[in-house]
């Protein structure tokens, strides 16, 4: 882990324009510096998350990690436990679509 930085946790199960809206959404905005990584993991179907994490990930400085979950819909927690050791930062947050304000 390294000290005092932030990783963001999302769970994503086929909703492929509401990732793309996220990841846009968190870099529109004031990113703090501590903010080490992204981590897109992927339940169940495929949807070509990892397609949308590559092409976003070419434009921001922040590294986007995808992972898949070859696994029926697990549900956020159980994602989040799964992989948890995989994250960098001192601290997490787990965003969802929930988290964001669609207008």
């Amino acid at each position: 882990m390294t000290k005092n930085t932030l990783s963001i946790v999302i769970p994503t199960y086929g909703n492929k324009s509401r990732l793309e809206l996220l990841l846009n959404s968190i870099f529109k905005a004031k990113i703090p510096e501590s903010l080490a990584e992204i981590i897109v993991v992927e339940n169940g179907q495929k949807f070509n998350a990892e397609t949308i994490c590559n092409r976003i990930s070419h434009n921001v400085k922040v590294p986007i990690t995808y992972l898949y979950l070859n696994e029926a819909n697990l549900g956020k927690l159980e994602i989040l436990e799964q992989k948890i050791h995989l994250v960098v930062g001192s601290s997490f947050s787990m965003m969802t679509y929930e988290s964001m304000k669609i207008v």
